[in-house]
């Protein structure tokens, strides 16, 4: 019997730009990790080690998820002791905000109001504005699209990402406008599927929590400006988790997942639940080559780590986070030996050790797709390395 997953990695990215109240191109910066490290005032290694206290504050030190309030003063005790010390990073890249603010800005990022979260209440926490940012779709749904925000929500964009990429259409097929909405004011409906099986419709207007200072969306946003697909299904997921019944449902309480489950909820069929202590390195890259067609997967796959490193691995040098989801895109074989194509939904940080460089290409209705390796948070990891890294990946057909 399948574990219930509870991924809680939020966007260190995507907090840190809310903490300076700006958009940040992270992959074109010399030194990312440094350049985030410097906002945060903490050291990079401490950043993205795997009992990292910014990435996963919801989690105690022994990977037991705690509670909002815990974690809420986990987080703070943790900024206020780095604040103090003061630390000295090089931030060539970005203008370090003064350290008597790292904090409040950080926990406010991460740990909005809760406010009320009935049913029939809206949910508007305090320097929040809902706004309307751009277009539902610029293009058709793509796999670089989503980005996750300073939301514990990975295992829900890794799924969108899954889904966009292997079953483009069911994504653009999804949200069909609703008759009630109009040209200024467009609603969709959006279907997701119960535990029985059964599509529950869920309609939603574009308009999305945003900062109310900067205007940017707090949460899951699209790669391509102006594009709001993903917020608005973020949007949607929580008025269907919620029962709410006004546009304004509580985002909170979407926060941690199974990834499995959720491309389930997206498509409907019948999941499957693989963990790579069971299997061998070549079990692994038959399992994903058997749910691919000319390298790319046609069923939603996703992967997801544990809440603590394994013995003999170190998640910093790798560039791989703790209890975080990643979407699997396909495989590709380098030099007789296998490589499985990821994508971390924070649209950047991708992982480093035994990756490929150059490029993946997938076939995607009769095109092919090409994507660099290192951008956009796409990578190709040795089979091997990924079976010690990883510890489980599941799919829905």
């Amino acid at each position: 019997m399948e574990q219930e997953l509870k991924l809680t990695a939020i966007n260190p990215f995507a907090v840190a730009e809310q903490v300076l109240g700006k958009k940040v191109k992270w992959d074109e910066l010399e030194d990312q990790e440094e350049s985030l490290a410097g906002v945060f005032n903490v050291p990079k290694e401490e950043l993205f080690a795997h009992d990292s206290v910014i990435i996963n504050p919801m989690l105690s030190a022994k990977g037991e998820l705690l509670t909002r309030e815990k974690a809420q003063t986990q987080l703070k005790t943790y900024l206020e002791a780095k604040t103090v010390k003061k630390l000295t990073l090089k931030t060539r890249s970005i203008k370090q905000i003064a350290l008597k603010d790292i904090s409040s800005k950080t926990i406010n990022a991460v740990f909005l109001e809760s406010v009320k979260s009935a049913k029939n209440t809206e949910w508007n926490p305090a320097n929040t504005v809902w706004l309307d940012k751009g277009d539902y779709f610029e293009d058709v749904a793509e796999l670089t699209d989503p980005v996750q925000g300073s939301l514990a929500d990975c295992y829900y964009i890794s799924a969108l990402c899954s889904v966009a990429w292997s079953r483009p259409y069911a994504i653009i097929n999804a949200t069909s406008p609703s008759r009630n909405g109009n040209e200024d004011s467009p609603l969709h409906q959006v279907p997701f599927y119960n535990t029985k099986g059964t599509i529950e419709n869920v309609v939603v207007g574009e308009a999305v929590p945003c900062s109310s200072s900067t205007k940017n969306i707090l949460y899951a946003s699209s790669a391509d400006s102006g594009e709001i697909w993903p917020a608005v299904m973020e949007k949607a997921y929580a008025k269907w988790k919620t029962g709410n019944t006004t546009d304004k449902p509580n985002f909170l309480s979407i926060e941690y997942g199974d990834c499995v489950e959720a491309c389930r909820q997206l498509i409907g069929g019948t999941k499957t639940y693989k963990y790579t202590s069971d299997m061998t390195a070549s079990q692994i890259a038959t399992f994903v080559r058997s749910n691919s067609l000319s390298r790319r997967t046609f069923n939603p796959m996703v992967a997801w780590t544990p809440s603590r490193q394994p013995s003999g691995c170190d998640y910093a040098k790798a560039h791989i986070v703790a209890n975080h989801a990643y979407s699997i895109l396909g495989w590709v074989s380098s030099n007789n030996s296998y490589y499985i194509v990821l994508r971390n939904p924070w649209g950047t940080y991708h992982g480093v050790l035994d990756c490929l460089s150059g490029s993946y290409s997938g076939m995607l209705n009769n095109n092919w797709h090409c994507f660099t390796y290192g951008r956009n948070g796409v990578f190709a990891m040795k089979v091997d390395t990924f079976k010690k890294y990883f510890s489980g990946l599941g799919v829905v057909k």
